[in-house]
């Protein structure tokens, strides 16, 4: 950019009348892409559990605490009905008084405390309960089988698929306890295969060059007349796929690969192609899951050769509770540039993102986000902060979502054209429409609406742009 503009500067000073009449196309330039953590696309599916059986047997309910403690025996047969029958609440009431035995079997208590554990959302102590007794009682199924399904609700897949396979050996194991077996075994399977997704949007662009609100420039050098808007018409995609390999206790390892950009087919100078390629590790458990991801993208634009970028991702989800939950994601990278070094530099950003689910039908999502990008130029290095909220509604298959963003971005330096140390505002609205009864082989298509508009003190960045176009997406 700063050569072609100088060139124009040059030419203005020696033919002034010339700058004044002959429009400028300002460079062609690459649309920014910000990490931004949001709920994944993939949603987490549950494993299949056991069917939940219900004690039919109200005696507990009629008898005392003091006569059980009476009646050891009635106790202990009390207890491991209720542990068998999945009767949390009875297994609750009649462990401590089981506990109190002098002669109580250990096994059994444990596998309560362990029950007692598990209900309470306490999977690691109920997990080191259950590895504890079937250490002592390699036969004990029923309880291999209760340390399988937490271990699955912990995310320990390698762990569970090994107990899985023990209990499998079992020639007396009922046939509806391996039928759940099989289908966890399925799902297992499933977690762990390349998932997909992607997306392909028509998009329709007024001024897909950026052209500045202000069209003509008095300044010492002479009167600068700047292109007006142009329109295009293309598609934007959207491709990745990523795998988990479990490891050992919560950890797995991931890979993901990435293509995304825009293509104008009248257009080619603002075509737009990222891909990239990540590896790194994982931990997740039934409360939150961290992930450390090096990373590396190349990106070609107008058909050319234009940025490479290197740096390392630390995302953070969790849930809060029931209906709050957390996604955080920080990022450090380099990027160099194939012919504007003077872009090149260092950046970090960090975002932060709350999913509140108001009931089944609305979702509010809000975040905030923060940018910090150096540059050998010190008036194109800046720093960005951002706020963003969304709503998403479903109601008799209609699906709706507004999502609006406001930020401000301030640059290090003034320019060399204006001499300006250049403040940018920027806000932007995002809106879609879609049913889940018009869809074609699992494609849903979406109506978009995407507006901008960019309040600057530096007059070549005042402008307003909007889009509409047909989103197609699926994860699968």
């Amino acid at each position: 950019m700063k050569i072609k503009m100088l060139s124009c500067l040059v030419w203005s000073a020696s033919c002034g009348v010339v700058a004044a009449q002959t429009p400028i196309d300002l460079p062609a330039q690459p649309s920014e892409h910000f990490d931004t953590a949001l709920p994944e696309k993939h949603p987490n599916i549950a494993p299949p559990q056991a069917p939940a059986q219900p004690s039919n047997d109200p005696s507990v309910r009629h008898i005392s605490s003091q006569d059980l403690r009476h009646n050891p025996e009635l106790l202990q047969h009390a207890l491991d009905s209720a542990i068998m029958t999945r009767n949390e609440d009875a297994v609750r009431l009649l462990a401590p008084i089981y506990n109190e035995l002098d002669d109580k079997d250990e096994i059994l208590a444990q596998y309560a405390q362990a029950r007692v554990a598990q209900a309470d959302g306490k999977t690691q102590q109920a997990i080191a309960l259950y590895e504890n007794i079937v250490a002592q009682k390699p036969e004990a199924a029923p309880v291999r089988f209760d340390l399988v399904q937490t271990l699955l609700q912990d995310s320990r897949h390698h762990d569970a698929k090994k107990h899985i396979a023990l209990l499998q050996k079992d020639e007396n194991l009922p046939q509806e306890i391996n039928n759940v077996l099989i289908e966890q075994q399925a799902y297992l399977r499933q977690q762990h295969k390349w998932r997909l997704s992607g997306s392909l949007n028509y998009i329709q662009e007024d001024n897909i060059n950026n052209a500045p609100k202000q069209s003509v420039l008095e300044t010492e050098t002479g009167t600068w007349r700047f292109s007006p808007p142009e329109k295009a018409r293309g598609v934007s995609y959207d491709f990745a796929a990523d795998k988990k390999i479990p490891l050992k206790g919560n950890w797995s390892a991931q890979l993901g690969v990435q293509a995304y950009g825009k293509h104008y087919p009248q257009k080619h100078s603002y075509n737009d192609l990222n891909l990239g390629v990540s590896a790194g590790v994982s931990h997740r458990n039934i409360k939150r899951e961290w992930r450390i991801t090096p990373l590396a993208e190349k990106r070609w634009f107008g058909g050319k050769p234009y940025s490479q970028q290197y740096g390392l991702r630390v995302q953070h989800n969790r849930a809060l509770n029931r209906k709050w939950h957390s996604f955080s994601s920080v990022r450090a990278a380099y990027t160099q540039h194939k012919h504007r070094d003077f872009l090149d530099g260092s950046s970090f950003s960090a975002s932060q993102s709350f999913q509140y689910q108001v009931n089944p039908r609305n979702t509010l999502i809000v975040g905030a986000d923060l940018l910090r990008e150096n540059a050998r130029d010190k008036s194109s290095a800046s720093f960005r902060q951002a706020a963003r909220v969304g709503w998403v509604n479903r109601w008799k298959g209609l699906e709706t979502s507004v999502h609006l963003t406001a930020s401000t971005r301030r640059y290090d330096s003034a320019d060399w054209f204006l001499n300006q140390r250049r403040k940018d505002r920027e806000y932007s609205s995002y809106l879609t429409l879609a049913h889940n009864k018009i869809q074609w082989r699992g494609f849903m298509p979406k109506l978009a609406w995407r507006a901008s508009k960019q309040n600057s003190n530096h007059v070549l960045y005042r402008y307003r742009k909007q889009q509409v176009f047909v989103e197609l997406d699926k994860a699968f």
